[in-house]
Formats: C-alpha cells, structure tokens, sequence
C-alpha cells in the first residue's frame, strides 16, 4: 500500500496475483510511480493490479489522518503528506479493495471489485493485466 518495491525486488517478476495500491498521481507519474508501473508492467498477465486512488498522498493509507488534531491536518495536507481525501473515505476504499482480494485469491470467491472499475468508489483508477 503506496510503498515501493526496492533493490532485487523491483527487478523479478511478479509470478502470484499481486495488488498495488498507490496515492494519486493524476498530476504526473514520479519516479516512485515510475518503478511501481514498471513491476506492474512485468507482473504476471491476468493478476496484477495498479489501483490508484484520488485524493491521496501517503498517510491517507494508514490511520494516521485520523490521529491528526485541529491544525495538524491541514499542515500535513500542505506538505503533501495526506491528501485532500475524507480519512473516512480513504480507510473505507482501502479495506473494501484488500478485503476483495484476499477473498477473491485466498478464499477462490470471484469479487466484483476486481473486475474492472466500480461506480461505488469513482476515486479509484483501476488498472489490471
């Protein structure tokens, strides 16, 4: 969840379904985008997932926005630490997409979510090959 593959890692491919959830990079892709969309793009066809979700920057993947009091937030959010999403909005997205694919991988119950772009979460660009 927004973390970047490092060193060996983001050199082999991808061989087990692999899901990728990354901040919002709709202004343009740096170089932490750039080595996330190139083990993307050599992960296994047919199970690797590049979800980015609108709004977010790094914090909004954790619980962190939650802790954040009165003028914390919007400091964070001016550093470019936590983006403009509700932190709500963003741990509902996150554990419906992750709950999704481990059930879909672990469990072999076929999601909803995992096969193509939902209108229940507009925010999330979804990518798969």
């Amino acid at each position: 969840m927004d973390g970047n593959p490092w060193g060996n890692e983001a050199e082999t491919p991808i061989p087990t379904p692999f899901l990728f959830f990354s901040e919002d990079y709709h202004k343009g892709c740096d170089s932490n985008c750039a080595v996330l969309r190139q083990v993307y793009e050599e992960g296994k066809a047919g199970s690797t997932y590049l979800l980015s979700v609108a709004g977010t920057r790094h914090f909004n993947f954790s619980d962190l926005p939650y802790r954040q009091l009165g003028v914390l937030r919007p400091l964070f959010t001016l550093v470019g630490l936590d983006g403009t999403i509700r932190p709500g909005r963003a741990l509902e997205i996150s554990n419906a997409y992750l709950v999704a694919f481990f059930d879909e991988y672990l469990k072999g119950t076929r999601q909803v979510l995992f096969q193509g772009p939902s209108k229940d979460y507009p925010e999330v660009t979804f990518e798969k090959r």
